[in-house]
């Protein structure tokens, strides 16, 4: 007999034959699903980072127009989530907000906070101390 060579009696060669029919499914299953899960949380994820993109750039639209149309680009003004403006802006972006980041917990304080950040991000730096706004 050769060492590389394996015998196999006809009932075992019977029993493994079984045993690989009855497990190869659940094997093909279980990797058929994992596979669908890491697709579903990229998809998923990709969906959720479009959304956002989308949102701020919505953001970013609304407060560079504000302090465009404000005289002195919003020069040393503060904003709040409850300024007026603000409340606003984030209103009248959850109209359009979509549906998948409402699934994830935005509402209109989240758009708040959003427009606030962006309207200090855009308007002009205050004046120096001494120097009155205009």
């Amino acid at each position: 007999m050769n060492p590389t060579t394996v015998t196999v009696t006809p009932e075992a060669a019977n029993y493994l034959s079984q045993f690989i029919i009855a497990v190869a499914p659940v094997v093909f299953l279980v990797i058929n699903g994992w596979i669908g899960v890491l697709v579903q949380r990229y998809v998923h994820n990709d969906a959720v980072a479009k959304a956002i993109d989308k949102t701020v750039s919505e953001a970013e639209t609304k407060a560079t127009l504000m302090v465009a149309a404000d005289a002195d680009n919003l020069a040393g003004r503060t904003f709040t989530v409850n300024s007026p403006e603000v409340v606003l802006a984030a209103n009248k972006m959850m109209k359009n907000l979509p549906d998948i980041l409402v699934k994830e917990g935005w509402d209109a304080n989240t758009l708040a906070k959003l427009v606030a950040g962006k309207i200090g991000q855009f308007q002009a730096p205050p004046p120096p101390p001494g120097k009155a706004v205009s």
